[in-house]
């Protein structure tokens, strides 16, 4: 499900950059173009779990995908566009030592889940 599954080999489903470039090989074969959306819906779903380090490794492997598809296409034919349709807050529950950061205490929080 995600990037730091598939890192400990527990992943079955192949990266988000891999079928991307797999979708773009076989849309270019047709003589008319194509459209693809490519979605990183796992970012929402970290979000949604506050696993604020999951969340940041698939967007990571999102912009992964982006930068494939850049690759893969030429700019002067293919217009890709970036968007999200909503954020999320970060919700860290208890307090922090005094010198930690927010991004540090959402890993704490998360390790301590995992």
């Amino acid at each position: 499900m995600y990037l730091d599954e598939l890192r400990r080999g527990t992943k079955a489903a192949p990266r988000l950059a891999e079928m991307t470039a797999k979708a773009i090989e076989q849309l270019q074969h047709g003589e008319k173009g194509f459209f693809l959306l490519v979605e990183g819906g796992l970012i929402d779903v970290a979000e949604h779990q506050n696993m604020i380090k999951t969340a940041f490794t698939e967007l990571y492997e999102f912009e992964e995908a982006i930068r494939k598809a850049r690759t893969m296409t030429d700019p002067s034919e293919t217009l890709i566009i970036v968007t999200a349709d909503h954020d999320h807050a970060v919700t860290i529950p208890g307090y922090l030592p005094v010198n930690d950061t927010i991004i540090s205490g959402c890993f704490l929080i998360e390790n301590v889940l995992n």
